[in-house]
């Protein structure tokens, strides 16, 4: 292809493209104004207005709604689908799931301290620490680790034991020793879980539940997690989402979205051929 053709084909690109930008642009740009307008209209968000101001939201309050979603028979009647998300995150072996699900207890008396969560199985056991706010106490992921081998010993459940740390942060040093830290994790006893990765599997999980009191349950706790605990910013977030969905709603919306942002694949491509 000759310069001069190449030019010609590039005056008569670039003219489809701004009647591209005429047909299309104004219209995504318009979609764009009324999303982020509905959005930020509180009358219709009340986003102020969240069902866990009014619920007890410390760790005890938080332990108890985990007891009850993970809970494969709980009153949520979603079934394993909570706890088969949870357990996802965390288990890479087949003894856990709803299936060998057998009980789970908030606050369980041992020998070595009040265990935050409690999940036993046909065939083991695991442990969650729960830790949203508050510093963990001395020894405390050693402690339970050692009463939970020893009790999977005595139950005749071998290696199928599990502590769960909840918590954004790493345990303390003054909680276990580094060095048996990692020698939990290597062995597959220990697993650390953040509160960012639980808002992120309930907000997913909640998108499959069809009751409507269950779905915005869970939807609102995710975010409440996202923003009192995460500390994320949740109004940035749905504009974007909102933006997005404008320029996805269809080829001509993502072909304006380009072009309004002055990208032009084709003639970039014609360019380094030449």
């Amino acid at each position: 292809m000759s310069v001069t053709s190449l030019l010609q084909d590039v005056v008569r690109r670039v003219a489809a493209l701004r009647q591209a930008i005429g047909r299309h642009a104004g219209v995504l740009l318009h979609d764009i104004a009324s999303r982020l307008s509905r959005l930020r209209n509180d009358s219709v968000q009340a986003s102020l207005f969240q069902i866990f101001d009014y619920v007890r939201t410390d760790e005890h309050g938080l332990s108890r709604i985990l007891r009850d979603l993970l809970n494969p028979k709980g009153t949520h009647a979603q079934g394993g689908l909570f706890l088969n998300a949870f357990l996802g995150e965390v288990v890479a072996h087949g003894w856990a799931s709803d299936e060998t699900f057998q009980k789970i207890i908030k606050e369980k008396p041992t020998c070595m301290g009040n265990i935050d969560l409690y999940l036993e199985f046909t065939n083991g056991a695991i442990v969650i620490e729960n830790t949203p706010y508050a510093g963990d106490q001395a020894e405390q992921i050693c402690r339970y680790s050692e009463w939970l081998k020893v009790t999977a010993s005595s139950r005749g459940w071998g290696d199928n034991w599990l502590v769960i740390f909840l918590s954004n942060r790493e345990p303390s040093p003054h909680s276990i020793c580094p060095e048996r830290l990692e020698q939990l994790r290597t062995t597959h006893h220990y697993a650390h879980l953040t509160y960012v990765q639980l808002a992120r599997l309930f907000g997913d999980a909640s998108r499959e539940v069809q009751a409507p009191t269950v779905k915005n349950f869970v939807s609102d706790l995710a975010s409440f997690i996202q923003k009192r605990i995460n500390g994320e910013v949740d109004m940035c977030m749905n504009e974007e989402q909102e933006i997005c969905n404008a320029i996805l709603a269809s080829d001509e919306t993502l072909e304006a979205a380009f072009l309004v942002g002055g990208f032009n694949f084709e003639v970039q491509r014609q360019c380094s051929r030449a």
